[in-house]
């Protein structure tokens, strides 16, 4: 076997530190795509991204955070873009589902029909739905409305003490509040129907059957 040389050794050394300084950067690059896709957008308009479709981007949920020690929800009333008056206090008794969204923000587009299709199969179950626009024009909002064909009730945040007082800096952003008025569930970054749909159940009558639509 022939010996190799030095000049052919440090060669092939320098061949595999480039290759692994090439493995690390694509490492690197993949978690910080995983990292955006999971956190979603900030609720800032003019930082967020125009035009990203489902296709454009890979569904990665965030971790869900079920509330170990629950504690009331804040209290809001809204105008939705129907017109009418909606507000928490007189929810009490029924679990709400509370959506922060935009029509700006991409992970948001990802994740609608997602949230429709869980309000199709638990709106006979007692369940409300209250979707909440971020930060955004309301011919935007009503045109993504339309175009996600959501039925139920959805408004803006026009002071923004609704984002604020839910923490809601960074969309989509979905809570759960339970019959009693307490934090049941919250989930930053994109939801799936799934999982939804399971927090739903944990806070629905156990005498309940809510219909599960499954992709």
């Amino acid at each position: 076997m022939r010996r190799k040389s030095i000049s052919e050794c440090v060669s092939r050394v320098a061949e595999k530190k480039h290759r692994f300084s090439f493995n690390v950067m694509q490492g690197l690059f993949f978690v910080l795509c995983v990292a955006l896709s999971v956190v979603g957008c900030g609720s800032d308009a003019n930082d967020a991204p125009k035009d990203i479709s489902r296709e454009e981007a890979a569904p990665f949920p965030a971790e869900l955070v079920r509330v170990a020690a629950k504690k009331p929800a804040p209290q809001f009333e809204l105008t939705t873009f129907g017109g009418a008056k909606w507000s928490l206090s007189k929810q009490r008794g029924t679990p709400v589902v509370i959506n922060f969204w935009a029509s700006w923000c991409g992970p948001c587009r990802m994740e609608a029909e997602y949230i429709r299709n869980a309000f199709e199969a638990n709106k006979n179950s007692g369940i409300k739905f209250i979707g909440i626009a971020v930060q955004d024009e309301p011919d935007d909002s009503r045109k993504f409305i339309k175009e996600f064909k959501w039925s139920f009730p959805s408004g803006p945040d026009a002071t923004g003490e609704i984002e604020k007082a839910y923490g809601a800096f960074a969309i989509p952003k979905t809570v759960i509040i339970d019959a009693s008025g307490m934090y049941s569930f919250e989930h930053l970054g994109v939801i799936t129907e799934d999982i939804l749909s399971r927090e739903i159940r944990r806070v629905l009558p156990v005498n309940t059957v809510a219909k599960t639509v499954r992709r």
